[in-house]
């Protein structure tokens, strides 16, 4: 009986307290009563790049709070935070760097710990910076114009400078045109103006400068110099400019012997580059553009003088002539010979180079068959002296004949009286030398310079061995 009543006494006093909680309990939790910001300066105003430390301390509250920095709405980031807890209080640590974006900005702290409302307390953070300068240019006005930001805003504009190239040249044509703001007129206002322009201005903090290059407004420039693209019959080509615009390229327009057409549009390329500009008093090198055009197995139809016209969005426009060669290979020359191939261009004026070749090879045969009549008239007249030499030489030896030939004529066969043909000897007759031939035997005589023979010879040759004939006739 007494363990039954000790069970119940503990079920439904547990029960008890659970449903009905005590005025003790409520006591536990309670908001943050009171929440006081403190900073490194007391005005809350720091120079830019300097850290800055801001202490945010909550009293009262149960659970202890926690303690969070904003700068607008947005939550700090990558800031040291430390948080101390007291008896009765906690204290919250923010180490910052201050930049010139956090002026004129809100900083807020919070401190929450689930029961009631967060409690927040804020303060107008004043940042102290030199000059930030930023330049840029007035078309309608063909004017630089500086601009500063800064804290304070108590200015002194210094100079301007403009660079080209390698070259510094100071510009002292300046006009103020507010307390912030200076202007530097371009009365020309056109390529010749183009460099970089730096403006500087000081305040009581520091020194800015700010700048940037300008590009006066005007046609586009071409930098190639390109006027002749070649190509073979059924190859590929590259067909490409650089130029510099400004302001930017926003129409351009194929031209083929003055009449617009869009059979490259859809082959069209627009890249980035940089370009060297020559200027009047240096070079520069600035953005640009290419503009290409690939061109795939090109036929003879697509040779031609050509433009290129690049339009801006003021109206302005370039234009840039150019002309398509396209060469094939091409067999020609007389049937005897077998000259190489010849490369021919393709165009209107192909019938006046085909006409030049063929009248250059014509003289080329022309002057070989002169040569060579003329060589062959000359072995002739050689052969014909060396024969009236051997005339000469041969007039002393008997039974010659001065009849204008070296050789007698030659007589009639003879017969015997038996009605057989006698056998013919022939005599070879030179000086100092007489040979007898007489079929199957052969009779030399060495009588000085006379000749001796029995019978009349029936056929006779005569021979000179002073030195050899190249005549072609001679056999």
């Amino acid at each position: 009986m007494d363990m039954y009543v000790i069970y119940l006494t503990v079920v439904y006093g547990t029960l008890f307290l659970t449903l009905c909680p005590t005025t003790d309990g409520q006591k536990d939790r309670s908001p943050v009563s009171n929440l006081i910001f403190r900073s490194s300066y007391g005005n809350s105003s720091f120079v830019a790049g300097n850290e800055a430390v801001f202490v945010c301390i909550a009293h009262g509250g149960v659970p202890q709070p926690k303690i969070k920095w904003y700068i607008d709405t947005e939550p700090v980031k990558n800031a040291s935070q430390n948080l101390y807890f007291g008896v009765s209080s906690v204290r919250g640590t923010l180490d910052v760097v201050m930049y010139r974006e956090m002026d004129k900005r809100p900083l807020v702290c919070e401190a929450h710990n689930g029961v009631g409302d967060p409690v927040t307390v804020s303060t107008t953070l004043t940042v102290r910076y030199p000059p930030y300068v930023t330049v840029r240019y007035n078309s309608k006005k063909k004017m630089v114009v500086c601009e500063a930001q800064g804290n304070p805003r108590i200015f002194t504009f210094l100079h301007w400078h403009r660079t080209v190239g390698n070259e510094t040249l100071p510009v002292t044509s300046s006009t103020k045109l507010s307390d912030v703001s200076w202007g530097l007129p371009l009365p020309e206002g056109n390529l010749q103006d183009t460099g970089y322009y730096t403006c500087s201005v000081s305040n009581q903090i520091g020194k800015g400068s700010g700048q940037k290059l300008i590009c006066p407004w005007g046609p586009p420039v071409f930098i190639d110099t390109t006027s002749n693209y070649t190509a073979y019959l059924e190859s590929n080509i590259t067909i490409s400019f650089d130029f510099y615009s400004s302001p930017d390229v926003v129409k351009y327009e194929w031209r083929r012997h003055g009449t617009a057409f869009a059979d490259w549009d859809i082959d069209t390329e627009f890249t980035d580059t940089n370009v060297t500009l020559s200027l009047r008093d240096n070079s520069i090198h600035v953005p640009g553009r290419t503009v290409s055009v690939q061109l795939t197995n090109v036929t003879l139809d697509m040779a031609g003088n050509y433009s290129l016209f690049l339009y801006t969005k003021i109206g302005q426009y370039s234009k840039q002539d150019f002309t398509l060669l396209i060469l094939e290979e091409v067999s020609w020359g007389p049937p005897t010979s077998t000259p190489g191939p010849i490369m021919l261009e393709s165009g209107p004026r192909t019938g006046i180079i085909v006409l030049i070749i063929v009248i250059i090879v014509n003289v080329i045969v022309c002057v070989g068959i002169i040569f060579w009549r003329s060589r062959r008239i000359s072995k002739r007249n050689a052969n014909a002296k060396i024969q009236e030499g051997s005339r000469e030489r041969t007039k002393f030896l008997p039974g010659v004949p001065d009849n204008g030939s070296a050789f007698p004529p030659t007589p009639p066969r003879r017969t015997t009286s038996a009605g057989r043909v006698r056998p013919q000897a022939a005599h070879l007759g030179v000086k100092g030398h007489y040979a007898e031939l007489d079929f199957g035997h052969i009779k030399n005589k060495n009588k000085g310079n006379s000749v001796i023979r029995k019978d009349p010879p029936t056929e006779y040759a005569w021979i000179d061995f002073s030195r050899p004939s190249c005549s072609p006739e001679a056999s």
